[in-house]
């Protein structure tokens, strides 16, 4: 009796704190009221828990209702039946973190994300299970995913985290997005479809589930719309609301892209009409979209920055004007969501893309005005008034009277975000870098011949990079009457160095540097050759002495000093800043090489098989890094030796790098979207063993598309070596030869990057524009509090660590293309992922977020960088990131709030009442201004605040002498 007693008390007690989430066809309903419902997608392991809080808070005071997420199976169950919810990864804390700020939670479990995340969130041991198909009614597959599903309800259910228990999660998503992909799977995909749905609906969870663009999600799963635009959604079942679970904010970023825009106006257009239209759920993709850390990048060649351009930046930072319009729109739509949700629903058609809508319920009306027209403004006549929209905009007035607000009218202010500089350090020249090349020199160095060969080598082959520079010297002789002497003589180079000086005979003849990322270009200058050098017979010896020069020898024997032979160095000078000043220094770098002798000179790995695998079936993603190694024995006499050779790799790796016999020929990357391309370089082959080693490196997995997971990774072949002659070709197949396979490389497995590593490094000599090298240096936290990013200008490619964290994959040398950057972005018309491009011609990632909770705030900072295509760190710095300045440019009788975020104003740039020109940070006058001085009064409101509210008025800045424009004030602020 005790024990009965006891449990119904313990069901009285929840049930008093659950709370009921259902839906009818017009909104998701909360304890029997239809609801207005506003959320935004966080990815908690697109940041750190540190951030957690103040980013949903941000979220909160933004106006949004929710959070939403996925869940990430790969970064879960990295291996089977091994589990990670530490860190980053901290699922409930995360979803504690939001019911902690009062806000209700979203939960997508999928478990397939797409995300742009790596292999679109499946673990690749997934893939190599026997038998294995992805997303279809494959019992494998089936298991897997409902084994991983209940595990993360369960575990939500454990901390009593569902709406039904009291908890913030209000609705749970299976699967994502198949209704786009399904058509390939036939009869199957839709048998899996029922599966899921019945599968999720077994697990009892208490809120509703629903099923994004999926038009033929069974009862009781709720479809709901992904896109740009979801206006014209109808949802298969009229008793299902009208949901948009993915409103696209911006878009994601390639490596060799640009940066994507979708402007603030057309963000709030698309939201303002699909609650014109009966929406009442919007969710954004991505409010915060944060850094992809690690390897969890997907693509591939998606980049670690994940900003999306959405409401908050990269880093947290609020990205303005987006998040301050979009929070008035949610206080508009918040305000009438009685009407929204309850009234009755008109239209009216004016023609010419302009509408009206009226929500009516007896305590009032609220209406939309909409204009979809991409080149007119329209005037639309309502009740006795007259009220102009512009194109391509929603004007919302919630007593169908007044004008609230305008999709296209911004009155929030524009932050323009600036890097600063590491204050910390004591001079603000370079950190201090230490360094280590991974190592080549056995094999690239040793041995007689490779000091001096009859063709010309990469540099990379012969300094191993232990400098920037390398000497390339050959002799050539001319006789007094040869005919070339009496020509005008010219010195011609076909050059892939960056930079290159030219001497001839001892004098300098010039120099050229590659430029707007061209490194293939041609130097060529006039040159007055001469005759050869002088040989002279004295005393039974014989001596060359070279041109213009004098030969000393102290005992008429032995030579000790040439005028033309210099043995001591060249000093290349710099100019240092002064360290005595209040200015950085830079990075102290120490170094050390990876070593890949057992790979490059034996072609020893850890299996072998007679074919080429798949990169993913191989690696299992525990590293972006496979050695594919063979071994090609040649006969002394072998036909193929006499011929013109070269090794060709028909490659699917985004990236290789190739080596024969311990020398490096070369490496390519994928381009253009185009993963599957053919390798090809010239290589003379020895007779007996041959060794080749090629490194396939991934930058992140396939994550969208039907039967994704079979898209072929690495190096798939065939694999062949050519020999050509005039009159012949032959062809030597290596695809069924025996191939040796090594995952990662020995400086990841060595854990070079931690902060604790006992390895050696170097600090003499730092080589520059060295491939396979790690690098090593310390550095000061930048003080206080502003988001702190490394800018890694002048590195190739790679990984980088700050104190073991890893921040992700590095790239600045990816340039993207000079074509296609509009100078004005115009906000009227559909968006596309192609519109509103900027950065062209620039690094497609240039800045890469540290956050602040991997910094030592005391004391020494540790980063490791691992160099794969060879860069210059000398250029590495840390930076601080902060709103530098701000801007508006607002129409009269409207009230406008600059802030600095939480910094004062420091100073008024520019104010003009009247009709200014120009956008934030060139603002101009314009032909007719206020009488009062516009600056004087906002130096007096705003500076030294943290924030002031200006009201726009003629009663405030005097009436300025404008009768046909519309009335504006634009003001620059400095924080």
């Amino acid at each position: 009796m005790i024990s009965l007693r006891f449990l119904l008390c313990f069901i009285f007690v929840s049930s008093v704190y659950a709370t009921i989430v259902s839906h009818d066809g017009r909104a998701i309903t909360i304890d029997g009221h239809r609801r207005v419902l506003l959320s935004g997608s966080i990815h908690y392991p697109r940041s750190t828990p540190e951030m957690w809080p103040d980013l949903i808070k941000k979220g909160k005071e933004g106006g949004l209702d929710a959070i939403e997420t996925y869940v990430f199976w790969n970064a879960h169950e990295p291996t089977r039946r091994q589990y990670d919810f530490s860190g980053k990864l901290d699922l409930i804390r995360f979803l504690k973190t939001i019911q902690d700020e009062g806000l209700y939670g979203v939960l997508r479990i999928g478990p397939y994300a797409c995300a742009e995340w790596n292999y679109g969130g499946f673990p690749v041991w997934l893939h190599n299970m026997p038998g294995m198909v992805f997303r279809t009614t494959n019992k494998a597959f089936m298991d897997e995913m409902q084994n991983f599903t209940t595990m993360i309800v369960d575990m939500v259910k454990k901390e009593n985290l569902f709406a039904s228990q009291g908890g913030p999660i209000i609705l749970a998503q299976i699967e994502n997005e198949y209704g786009n992909v399904m058509g390939p799977y036939g009869e199957s995909g839709k048998a899996y479809i029922k599966w899921c749905a019945n599968m999720a609906q077994s697990l009892n969870v208490g809120v509703p589930w629903i099923m994004c663009q999926q038009n033929d999600a069974p009862q009781p799963m709720l479809n709901t719309c992904n896109g740009f635009y979801c206006d014209n959604f109808v949802p298969n079942n009229p008793n299902t609301p009208k949901m948009w679970t993915e409103n696209w904010t911006g878009w994601f970023k390639q490596w060799g892209g640009k940066n994507p825009h979708r402007t603030t106006e057309d963000v709030a257009f698309s939201v303002a009409r699909f609650f014109q239209r009966g929406g009442t759920f919007n969710n954004y993709y991505m409010y915060h979209g944060g850094t992809n850390f690690d390897r969890t990048a997907g693509g591939p060649y998606i980049t670690t920055s994940y900003d999306y351009d959405a409401p908050l930046d990269e880093y947290g930072n609020l990205n303005q004007p987006k998040y301050g319009h979009l929070k008035q729109l949610h206080d508009v739509l918040h305000s009438m969501e009685k009407t929204l949700t309850y009234g009755n629903i008109s239209t009216i058609d004016f023609g010419n893309s302009a509408s009206a809508t009226i929500y009516k319920t007896e305590e009032g009306s609220s209406c939309f005005f909409g204009n979809g027209n991409e080149n007119s403004d329209a005037t639309i006549s309502f009740r006795g008034e007259s009220y102009v929209v512009p194109a391509w905009s929603i004007t919302i007035l919630p007593d169908c009277k007044n004008e609230a607000y305008n999709t296209a009218k911004i009155t929030t202010q524009t932050s323009m975000m600036v890097k600063k500089p590491n204050e910390a350090e004591d001079t603000l020249s370079t950190l201090k870098w230490s360094w280590r090349p991974e190592n080549m020199d056995n094999f690239l160095l040793k041995g007689k011949g490779e000091s001096t060969q009859t063709q010309l080598f990469d540099q990379k082959v012969v300094t191993n990079d232990q400098s920037d520079y390398l000497w390339y010297m050959t002799t050539v002789k001319f006789k007094k009457r040869d005919p070339f002497l009496g020509k005008n003589m010219s010195l011609r180079v076909n050059c892939t160095a960056p930079v290159l000086h030219a001497f001839v005979n001892g004098k300098y003849i010039g120099n050229q540097h590659a430029e707007n990322g061209k490194f293939n270009y041609i130097f060529e200058k006039d040159v007055k050759f001469k005759s050869g050098h002088a040989t002279i017979s004295f005393r039974g010896e014989s001596y060359v002495v070279p041109a213009w020069s004098i030969t000393i020898l102290p005992d008429c024997k032995n030579e000790a000093y040439n005028t033309a032979k210099i043995t001591t160095q060249t000093s290349m000078m710099v100019k240092k800043p002064n360290e005595a000043e209040d200015t950085l220094s830079t990075l102290k770098w120490s170094w050390r090489p990876e070593n890949m002798d057992n790979f490059l000179l034996k072609g020893k790995g850890e299996s072998t098989q007679t074919q080429l695998f798949d990169q993913k079936v191989v690696t299992n993603d525990q590293s972006d890094y496979l050695w594919y190694m063979t071994t090609v024995k040649f006969k002394k006499r072998d036909p193929f030796l006499g011929k013109n050779m070269s090794l060709r790799v028909n490659c699917t790796a985004p990236v290789l790098h190739a080596f024969v016999n311990g020398k490096y020929i070369g490496n390519q990357h994928a381009e253009n979207g185009k993963f599957n391309y053919i390798f090809e370089k010239d290589v003379k082959f020895k007779s007996g063993r041959n060794v080749i080693a090629l490194l396939s490196i991934t930058v992140g997995l396939a994550n969208y598309g039907a039967f994704f997971e079979s898209k072929p990774a690495g190096i798939t072949g065939p694999i062949s070596i050519t020999g050509r002659n005039v009159d012949e070709t032959i062809v030597k197949d290596l695809s069924a030869h025996k191939w040796s396979y090594k995952t990662g490389l020995n400086g990841f497995e060595n854990q070079l990057f931690r902060t604790e590593s006992m390895s050696k490094w170097s600090v003499e000599s730092v080589p520059f524009n060295r491939t396979m090298t790690w690098y090593k240096a310390t550095f000061k936290a930048p003080l206080g509090n502003d988001p702190v990013v490394v800018d890694l200008l002048g590195l190739g490619k790679g990984t980088a660590w700050v104190n073991g964290n890893n921040i992700g994959r590095y790239w600045p040398a990816f340039i993207s293309s000079e074509n296609g950057c509009a100078a004005k972005c115009n906000y009227r018309g559909p968006y596309h992922a192609e519109k509103c491009l900027t950065n062209c011609g620039e690094p497609t990632q240039r800045w890469y977020h540290v956050p602040r909770s991997f910094l030592n705030a005391e004391g020494d900072n540790t980063l490791v960088l691992f160099e794969e295509m060879g860069g210059n760190p000398s250029l590495v710095n840390f930076q601080t990131t902060r709103v530098g300045s701000v801007c508006a440019n607002v129409y009269e009788k409207n009230t406008i709030e600059l802030s600095c975020d939480r910094k004062p104003i420091s100073a008024i740039k520019f104010a003009s009442f009247g009709n200014p020109d120009g956008n934030c940070g060139s603002f101009e006058k314009g032909t007719c201004e206020s009488s009062n001085n516009t600056v004087d009064i906002l130096t007096q409101e705003c500076v030294g605040k943290e924030k002031c509210f200006i009201d726009v008025s003629t009663e405030k800045f005097g009436a300025p002498d404008c009768t046909e424009s519309a009335r504006r004030l634009a003001v620059e602020a400095i924080c």
